[in-house]
């Protein structure tokens, strides 16, 4: 009995007090909402009875008391605000000790009656709450201890019971002996019940796994037999099956959506009843299904059948169907239900007759195509398939190319593509894209190189991974593009030529100047000699020599190749304005120049520094002939209206609106009358005033690039007349006709302009605004941006200048896009070498107007701008042409020749 009792106080320690398993996660939170409890209390009721206690105990005169309890509360405290910076055990574990020692510091100061029992009893039971069972039977040790400590203080008389009692010792030990009875019993019901509930989380969070575990079993199981009933109905939708159920004890037929499908008919236009099936059969073959059907009700009936029918559909066509059927029976032998399907034959055929043609249809595709096809499979390495188009480029037969290795295939191909196309393999193995076109060099059988274009994908062709390839000969076209390269070399060499035949078109101008005199000194030299002084032979061969180096001049400018280019706009007033000022800083007294015709002439499109160079020859061989004769020099500037009476009979223009520069100088009074002419070496070669002509020469070739005409006339005793007759930018043949002087356009619209040039700016405002414009005229860009950003939608339209410190025009224009980008800008600006009208189209500017600007046009232009969007062209890119060696030449050509000016 013994032995029993002791086994299950064991067992009680075991299971109830020292389970020896870890604590659940929820336990240990109510532990810790325990203690914060336990703290909370503590520091509000503590500063409650602080107070009194401690003028009780200072009363008393035991000051170890107060003190102790001011520090015990000051603990508290701490351990309430600093709760986040210690752990659990710390705040627990000191808790109890604060407890403990209060108890103990009570008893001893105060004596064994005081309340020192109740803090001992609260001691051990902050440790079974708080830190479990072995925590509590360690504060039952302490406690016993010091209860006994007590005790033998008592029987040594170190203390007394403060209030007298007889045999205070046997007294203490039975109020010891109750208090430690009892506290125990407290700890070890609060310790049972604490473990108690930590199983029961520990065993409801083992539950709920488990539940958890069997409800995501069943989801599977259910997602199971879902995705198995989806895919029994997709297999049965894909197998053209009908399913229908005769139940023959309530006599109906259930039909499946697929089998009233299958006849043409929706879910709710087929009754349940077996005459429903009957009905459709065939009339010649009705009588034979019932017979079928009456024979499966005989007890020995058949358990299953097969069997084919027509069957009439919803549109009255008949279609073949194949009929099983699985008779299910009781132990009797008698007829249950029947379960049977049906499959389409009719469809079916037509599917298999359908494929065949598709096939057949691809296989001719792939037969009678020009690319090559070829498949190989990937692993191992072999060709499974090659059309008759790739045996043609490779010289074999499809049955010859099958039988070879795919290493001898490798070895057809270039050294330079073998590992481009092992690459394309690998990359094909490991599932990786491959590039889309590549291209690759072999010999075919008869060991000729050829180019294929090829593009391979990944497939799976007769149950293995295969490589699709097909190929394109481009062997011609390869062949073509080096022809072409080579052509593009020679035409670039050819360019190279004529880039350097207009540097001699310069050099011949300079050779020109210096032949011209030492020619005339020479046969001034000659007369002033006697007719017999041996010096005379000398200076006819320089004469001779110095001819013959023009002769050769001339025929270098003649056989000059000088390219026609697209170039800018050129202001020719401007030019003709420099030339005639340079000139006549050199000319001084000597020669008396007019500059006379308009200042405000519209642009030409060309050359810039040809027409520069052009017009300074001009200018410079008629100043040279005025000086030598002491005569007055006339520039005449105009646009000019050319009919077919203003026309030399040689000429080769049309009637309209021209540019025209005409340069006049005096003559020696003993030239021939020359009739207005185009200009050429051999009509001019006989004249005496011309046989410096290679200067001429050059003028006529630049404005022949230029579409003009250089012509030339000549009155005796008044001189000779040079005119540069060239078209005007942006006017068509049948649009060359002198702007009407009348009425200009007006408006009311908002305008703003921008121009550093006041004087410009002033005068273009007036005009603009007596046409009736609202005109916000400004001299800064960044100022005009400023006022433009104030309120964009103020103005109607900006015209700018391009050239302006600080901010160019189109900086301005980009500026002013950003916050609206529909506003239409003109640009008007001289000559530059860093903005052109493509540039201005590309930017978005409606319209790109040429110092210096007539009215008549402007107006017009500031109209059509206003009055209908205007879409900016496109750009014009030549091709073919190197502008590099050209500018390189050019740059020399200037850099000599036009050191003059």
């Amino acid at each position: 009995m013994i032995d029993t009792l002791r086994k299950q106080l064991g067992d009680y320690f075991q299971t109830v007090l020292f389970p020896g398993t870890e604590s659940e996660p929820a336990w240990l939170a109510l532990r810790e909402e325990l203690l914060q409890l336990i703290v909370i209390g503590g520091s509000i009721l503590g500063a409650l009875v602080l107070l009194p206690s401690a003028v009780l105990t200072v009363m008393e005169g035991k000051w170890g008391v107060a003190v102790l309890d001011f520090i015990i509360y000051e603990w508290i405290l701490s351990l309430l605000l600093f709760r986040q910076y210690l752990s659990y055990k710390i705040r627990a574990y000191s808790l109890c000790l604060l407890v403990y020692l209060l108890g103990v510091m009570i008893l001893v100061q105060l004596g064994p009656l005081r309340p020192g029992l109740i803090y001992l009893f609260c001691f051990q039971v902050f440790a079974a709450v708080l830190l479990g069972a072995r925590a509590a039977v360690y504060a039952g040790l302490l406690n016993v201890l010091g209860l006994t400590a007590i005790g033998v203080m008592l029987h040594l008389g170190m203390m007394d019971m403060a209030v007298p009692l007889d045999r205070p010792v046997f007294r203490w030990s039975v109020i010891g002996a109750n208090f430690l009875l009892a506290s125990i019993i407290v700890a070890a019901i609060i310790t049972a019940v604490g473990n108690g509930m930590n199983r029961a989380l520990r065993m409801q969070k083992v539950s709920a796994a488990i539940i958890k575990e069997k409800a995501q079993a069943q989801m599977r199981a259910n997602q199971a037999l879902e995705a198995s009933e989806k895919q029994f109905a997709m297999a049965l939708q894909g197998s053209l099956e009908g399913l229908w159920d005769w139940n023959l004890q309530t006599r109906s037929v259930a039909f499946s959506l697929d089998w009233k499908r299958m006849l043409g008919y929706s879910k709710f236009e087929i009754g349940n009843t077996m005459d429903e099936f009957i009905g459709r059969v065939h009339p010649e073959e009705q009588g034979r299904m019932s017979a079928l059907f009456e024979g499966l009700k005989a007890k020995d009936g058949a358990d299953s059948f097969e069997r084919k029918c027509r069957m009439r559909l919803k549109n009255g066509e008949y279609n073949t169907f194949w009929v099983r059927g699985h008779v299910q029976r009781d132990d009797q032998g008698n007829m249950l239900r029947v379960l049977g399907s049906q499959t389409n034959l009719t469809q079916m055929n037509r599917a298999e007759a359908a494929l065949k043609e598709s096939e057949d249809n691809y296989r001719a595709l792939v037969e009678q195509s020009l690319q090559g096809v070829a498949i190989f499979s990937l692993d191992p390495p072999e060709m499974m398939y090659v059309n008759p188009s790739l045996s043609r480029m490779l010289g074999y037969s499809p049955s010859e190319l099958k039988k070879l290795p795919f290493d001898r295939l490798k070895q057809w191909l270039h050294p330079g593509d073998q590992h481009s196309l092992q690459g394309a393999v690998e990359r094909l193995l490991a599932r990786k894209p491959v590039p889309p076109l590549m291209e690759y060099r072999l010999k075919d059988r008869d060991g000729s190189l050829i180019w294929l274009e090829v593009s391979s994908s990944r497939i799976r062709y007769q149950g293995k991974d295969a490589m699709l390839t097909t190929a394109l000969d481009v062997t011609q076209k390869k062949a073509a593009e080096q022809e072409r390269a080579e052509l593009e070399e020679k035409l670039r060499q050819l360019e190279k030529k004529q880039a350097f035949g207009e540097a001699a078109g310069g050099v011949v101008m300079d050779v020109s100047g210096y032949l011209g005199p030492i020619i005339k000194r020479a046969e001034a030299v000659e007369q002033k000699l006697p007719p017999d002084h041996p010096a005379r032979t000398d200076l006819r061969e320089i004469c001779k020599m110095a001819r013959e180096a023009a002769d050769l001049a001339i025929q270098v400018s003649e056989v000059q190749t000088l390219s026609k280019r697209e170039g800018a706009s050129v202001n020719v007033v401007r030019i003709v304005d420099e030339s005639v000022q340079s000139i006549q800083s050199e000319a001084r007294e000597h020669v008396r120049i007019k500059r006379l015709g308009s200042y405000q002439c519209r642009t030409v499109r060309g050359d810039h520094q040809g027409i520069r160079q052009m017009i300074y020859a001009l200018c410079s061989r008629a100043w040279k002939a005025a000086a030598v004769n002491e005569g007055e020099m006339t520039v005449l500037l105009e646009e000019a209206r050319i009919g077919p009476a203003d026309l030399a009979p040689d000429s080769l223009l049309n009637p309209g609106v021209y540019l025209r520069l005409s340069v006049s100088h005096p003559c020696r009074g003993n030239e021939p009358e020359i009739p207005l002419k185009v200009y050429s070496p051999l009509v001019f070669k006989d004249v005496p005033c011309m046989e410096g002509n290679v200067d001429l020469l050059l003028i006529q070739s630049i404005v022949k690039r230029h579409d003009g005409e250089f012509q030339v006339s000549c009155k005796p005793n008044k001189g000779f007349t040079y005119s540069i007759v060239i078209p005007l930018e942006g006017a068509p043949e049948e649009a060359r006709r002198v702007l009407d002087i009348g009425a200009l356009p007006a408006g009311n619209e908002r305008i703003l302009m921008v121009d550093d040039e006041k004087p410009i700016l002033d005068m273009t405002r007036q005009t603009l605004e007596r046409l009736g414009y609202q005109v916000t005229a400004l001299t800064s860009a960044a100022g005009a941006w400023e006022k433009f950003q104030e309120n964009p939608g103020k103005f109607d339209i900006v015209i700018t200048d391009y050239n302006m410190p600080g901010m160019t025009g189109d900086k301005l224009a980009q500026n002013l896009f950003s916050l609206r980008p529909q506003i239409p800008v003109i640009m008007c600006t001289g000559f530059s070498e860093k903005f052109s009208e493509s540039l201005a189209r590309e930017l978005g500017i409606v319209e790109y107007v040429t110092k210096p600007v007539l009215m008549q046009e402007f107006a017009h232009t500031i109209r059509k701008v206003l009055d209908g969007p205007q879409d900016a062209p496109g750009l014009h890119q030549g091709g073919g042409y190197d502008k590099g060696m050209e500018k390189i030449v050019q740059g020399m050509v200037n850099g000599r020749s036009m050191a003059k000016i």
